[in-house]
């Protein structure tokens, strides 16, 4: 029987702890590149407000679209020296109006797959999930923690990393394996673009998950990207991965872990209901 993993998202932080600049300065132990010049002339404070603000307001500022999504499956099993194994793939395309997402499966395994539907495809994380990601992120419910982690060049971009951490109490990332649900505490990394403070990656790593859940990691990564759709530019996923790795039924073995892992891919960005090409691969 499939087991299907739910990622669901709707994080949320508030802004707390602000620091002096100077901290930003200190996080990194080389010379002030341009990047870092450029942040250095303003306060932490009105960064995070800037990033805060821009992840709040894109789920609005997305236009209606349609895009190619396509999700390939990897396994690796028992010791951690074994290869990564391809066990599947399938192409959607993704449709975005009314603010609310819509899926059409085009192929599953590179063959048509007529009856397939976004639920029951393993390993699948929504455009409507990435929104939510980054607006939950920064909303002021969740109270989470944010520091300067220093500077680092993402998709030859020179960007600003922004660590943060996230309460099991505030947190709404659950995780569903077969029929049990868990909400876990949560950590990572957002990347910005210190010229425009648009996340360029968001990384999140489940922490506190419980011996007794057979999940035993999840985390999510995702790139953003300018997308020109009509001659105007957005700012929209390109690349995403999902890690989840689980224990073997009946095996205690540290190293005895079944390990998976979805690469998913977002091209063709065109706005909806001008001409749609549904692609299979």
């Amino acid at each position: 029987m499939k087991s299907l993993i739910k990622l669901g998202l709707a994080v949320l932080l508030a802004l707390a702890g602000l620091t002096h600049p100077h901290l930003i300065r200190n996080a990194v132990a080389h010379s002030p590149s341009a990047a870092e010049e450029r942040v250095f002339g303003e306060s932490w404070s009105m960064i995070l407000g800037r990033v805060r603000s821009n992840a709040l307001a894109y789920s609005n500022q997305l236009p209606d679209f349609i895009c190619n999504q396509t999700t390939q499956h990897f396994i690796r099993t028992l010791a951690p020296t074994v290869v990564w194994r391809m066990t599947g793939s399938f192409v959607a395309a993704l449709s975005y109006y009314d603010k609310k997402e819509h899926y059409q499966i085009v192929s599953v395994n590179q063959k048509p797959a007529p009856g397939a539907t976004m639920e029951n495809m393993s390993g699948s994380l929504s455009m409507g999930e990435f929104g939510s990601a980054l607006r939950g992120l920064f909303e002021h419910r969740t109270q989470a923690e944010f520091r300067p982690a220093g500077f680092r060049k993402i998709n030859n971009i020179e960007t600003l990393c922004i660590a943060f951490k996230v309460s099991q109490g505030r947190s709404r990332r659950f995780i569903t394996y077969d029929d049990k649900t868990i909400i876990t505490a949560y950590r990572g990394h957002c990347w910005v673009d210190p010229d425009n403070y648009r996340i360029v990656r968001l990384e999140k790593k489940a922490v506190g998950i419980p011996g007794s859940f057979p999940v035993i990691r999840f985390d999510t990564i995702v790139d953003y990207a300018p997308v020109n759709i009509s001659g105007s530019s957005y700012w929209l996923p390109r690349e995403a991965e999902i890690w989840i790795s689980r224990r073997l039924p009946g095996v205690s073995l540290k190293n005895t872990q079944i390990r998976t892992k979805s690469k998913i891919r977002f091209d063709d960005y065109r706005r909806f209901g001008t001409g749609v090409k549904l692609v299979t691969e």
